[in-house]
């Protein structure tokens, strides 16, 4: 056995050397600490030199090395646990690991979508909010909105609604005996007001026409020759808007050999009408109209368009006699001509 004393001699320079005291204020310092906590005084370098360590916000720290690269830290840490199967904007797998400076830059990246998701969102909220992208027409003798594609609707009897000058227009009745017909109406006739609605373009009046019921009377407003006239017409369906254009095709046409319609106004007048040319030995020619005639009326029905006069040409009835009223060097004449048949 070792003698008292010298145990605690060993045990004294044990505890001695387990410490280190502060050259500066004498405090206690564990052997491994480089520095003084009471002080600051750094072992080997004096108080001076001690620099306190700041940790700064990461936005703070991501500015300052981007504005000195030479500044910036490349040690790589770990992403959040989603950085593994995260997909960057071209759709490549992103690793698990990035450096201080890449990660800004990254979620920049990530923040970016695609351009086509764009439109994507545009249609889904188009088509939540009830709306159309495009506005699919149907010709109808005019058109009508696709939204009400398979609803029953009134058919008119025109071959096509136009925009005009304060309303809708159309080029010619069709076929013989539809609403517009029977109500009086002629191609070039602008529609103003249609069942107490205003008109002001060609898609109001197919809109109009097409939600109103088969088979009810309604007021149309309309211009003709400079002057606005009412008319009562009551729609039909398409079922029996094509019953009656299968008759009229069943029927023979007329004919009467007159070509190169052209739609001019009268002189010092509102009135329209459709200069024609004459072919010789036909039935304009032997009933004695002339080149340069502008026809204003035929079997007493307005002319103001050369579809209107085709029109009423086809449906005269080979044989018959009609009324053609011409305009001639100013002077306005009623001629009697008797149709022939078109073959």
């Amino acid at each position: 056995m070792q003698p008292e004393s010298q145990q605690d001699e060993r045990g004294s320079s044990q505890t001695q050397s387990s410490t280190n005291t502060c050259p500066n204020c004498q405090a206690a310092m564990p052997p491994e600490m480089r520095f003084c906590r009471q002080c600051g005084h750094r072992l080997g370098e004096g108080v001076a030199e001690y620099t306190e360590t700041v940790r700064l916000p990461y936005s703070q720290a991501a500015g300052r090395a981007t504005a000195n690269p030479q500044n910036r830290t490349q040690a790589p840490f770990e992403m959040p646990y989603w950085g593994a199967i995260a997909r960057d904007a071209r759709g490549r797998a992103i690793n698990g690991t990035a450096t201080c400076a890449e990660w800004p830059a990254y979620r920049r990246k990530r923040r970016r979508r695609p351009w086509f998701i764009w439109p994507i969102i545009g249609v889904a909220l188009a088509t939540m909010a009830g709306g159309s992208i495009l506005p699919l027409r149907v010709n109808l003798g005019g058109r009508r909105p696709a939204a009400v594609a398979s609803a029953p609707r009134s058919y008119a009897g025109v071959n096509e609604f136009k925009n005009a000058d304060g309303g809708g227009t159309f080029d010619s009745i069709s076929p013989p005996g539809s609403a517009a017909d029977r109500a009086g109406l002629v191609g070039g006739d602008i529609i103003t007001g249609f069942d107490g609605r205003t008109v002001r373009t060609a898609d109001e009046m197919i809109n109009l026409l097409t939600m109103t019921p088969i088979g009810k009377s309604v007021d149309v407003t309309f211009i003709r020759d400079g002057e606005t006239k009412t008319a009562k017409m009551t729609t039909v369906s398409q079922e029996e808007n094509s019953r009656l254009d299968a008759v009229a095709s069943s029927l023979p046409k007329g004919y009467l050999g007159i070509s190169d319609f052209d739609r001019v106004q009268i002189p010092n007048s509102n009135t329209y009408g459709i200069q024609i040319e004459v072919r010789r030995n036909r039935p304009a020619d032997i009933a004695g109209l002339r080149d340069g005639d502008i026809i204003t009326d035929f079997n007493d029905t307005p002319i103001r368009t050369t579809g209107e006069l085709r029109a009423r040409i086809g449906r005269a009835a080979p044989g018959s006699t009609v009324k053609v009223v011409v305009v001639r060097d100013g002077q306005r004449m009623e001629i009697p001509v008797k149709m022939g048949q078109d073959d």
